[in-house]
């Protein structure tokens, strides 16, 4: 699920090709992640793991790899100046 969300935000952002979106959109799921694995707690039968919220975390980087590196993933690049 990481993986798809974090590919997503990279593949529709405004500046997909740039570092900064790339560091972003990896950070901004990791922070999603650690909230998901925090409002854990407060479910009965489910529990806050730091080792979950390591799986959100690379599988967050895996999509946005597969994104950067896969061309038929990847959003078309625009000419200059449009």
């Amino acid at each position: 699920m990481y993986a798809v969300f974090a590919g997503l935000l990279l593949r529709y952002s405004p500046a997909p090709y740039e570092r900064r979106t790339f560091v972003l959109a990896l950070l901004g799921v990791a922070l999603f992640g650690a909230l998901d694995e925090w409002h854990q707690q407060f479910i009965p039968s489910r529990s806050m793991s730091i080792y979950d919220w390591i799986a959100d975390v690379l599988g967050a980087c895996f999509g946005l790899l597969a994104v950067r590196f896969i061309p038929q993933l990847a959003p078309p690049r625009q000419a200059p100046g449009k």
